[in-house]
């Protein structure tokens, strides 16, 4: 059953009484997810959090009349504008779907409900949160220290296969770079690997 899949993340983040995990199960509605779905427009307000079973998503913004990538959610992520949704404002950013998927969705309300009955709950926010937090960080490192050849390689080590996930523009607008760049480093790996 792929719900398990969702139950055994939460028990890896924070071990979970059984009556706990079974009242999040509950709150969590399993939906299918097809490509070019958007789960957000910017300007809208986030009113879930999604872990991903299957499926890749990728989040934007929109500058003028062109998006820029700002993010990507594969399996096993918690997928989520996480400003708009703890907050409850509307979003800068969108979620669209990059490859069909399995999510399970939780409410903001459930998710509050949760957090206010279990104080364990609110140790997984924490720890999710801080999760969150330290991939964040380890990003924006490597932005700063490394080339954007080997940021695209971290970024394929961290989504292996995401060339075939996502159109090669995205890829480069994550990395801040031209599609002509992009393809100049994607040419340049295949001749000379390492």
């Amino acid at each position: 059953m792929k719900i398990k899949v969702f139950e055994d993340y939460l028990l890896r983040q924070y071990p979970l009484n059984e009556a706990l995990v079974e009242e999040v199960l509950l709150r969590t509605k399993e939906t299918i997810v097809s490509k070019n779905t958007c789960l957000l427009l910017p300007g809208e307000i986030s009113k879930y959090t999604y872990f991903i079973s299957e499926g890749f998503f990728r989040s934007f913004i929109q500058l003028e009349e062109k998006e820029q990538t700002t993010d990507f959610f594969g399996p096993g992520e918690m997928c989520l504008i996480r400003k708009s949704f703890f907050r409850q404002i509307k979003s800068e950013e969108g979620i669209v779907c990059e490859k069909d998927a399995v999510v399970f969705k939780i409410s903001y309300y459930d998710w509050k409900a949760l957090e206010d009955a279990s104080p364990e709950f609110l140790s997984l926010t924490n720890k999710i949160v801080i999760e969150d937090l330290l991939k964040l960080t380890e990003n924006i490192g490597v932005a700063r220290r490394f080339s954007t050849r080997d940021q695209y390689l971290f970024l394929k080590s961290q989504y292996p296969g995401i060339h075939s996930l996502v159109a090669q523009r995205y890829i480069a607008s994550y990395l801040g770079i031209s599609e002509p760049t992009m393809s100049g480093i994607v040419k340049s790996l295949l001749f000379n690997p390492k």
